[in-house]
């Protein structure tokens, strides 16, 4: 009996997590969130630097992006701070979600928790390709092929990073309305004129 419990009380748990989910698609709707760089654009490649940025990261355990979320989702609600976009994935070793924190809370950031950490994250450059669709693995994929194609092309760039996803929307919104991005970072190769980027 206590075991039976345990598990409606998780279940009524998912269920408010899952809410809150539907609530934010509803919101994208009606509201705009603050954003923490400018959107590349669907179909486009670009090299573009990214900010110094404070951000709130949870670990990816086995691939679940939907636990993550509702970890970061729950860190953000119960301390009051705004959502923004997007929302960063990293693979690999130490895979994670990233959410950013607000322009307004920059330099008074909320504390880590047992599963968040909030860290700062230096300016970057990043080659960055613009998609439209579902979050797929295999788009990811063909993404990251398509970086290495152009960094192939543009010698006077050197990748200096893992590629990672970008997601504009949140979970529930409809796969043809979803944009999300897959970025490299990169650096000059040596030699080479920093101010002389063009993609």
């Amino acid at each position: 009996m206590r075991a039976t419990g345990v598990r409606r009380g998780r279940g009524a748990g998912a269920a408010v997590a899952t809410a809150a989910l539907v609530g934010i698609v509803a919101a994208e709707v009606t509201m705009a969130y603050e954003a923490a760089y400018p959107r590349t654009e669907a179909g486009t490649i670009e090299v573009k630097t990214l900010p110094t940025a404070t951000v709130m990261a949870a670990e990816l355990r086995e691939g679940d992006r939907n636990g993550a979320f509702r970890e970061l989702f729950r860190y953000i609600q119960d301390r009051k701070v705004p959502m923004t976009v997007p929302v960063e994935i990293e693979q690999g070793t130490n895979a994670a979600m990233r959410f950013y924190l607000d322009s307004a809370r920059t330099n008074s950031p909320p504390a880590s928790s047992d599963s968040v950490a909030v860290t700062s994250r230096v300016a970057r450059t990043v080659i960055s390709i613009g998609l439209r669709g579902s979050y797929r693995k295999k788009h990811f994929t063909k993404a990251v092929n398509r970086l290495a194609l152009w960094v192939a092309a543009h010698p006077e760039w050197t990748v200096d990073g893992d590629a990672y996803q970008v997601f504009w929307n949140s979970p529930f919104v409809p796969f043809f309305l979803k944009r999300s991005e897959v970025h490299l970072p990169v650096r000059k190769a040596e030699g080479e004129n920093p101010g002389a980027a063009s993609p």
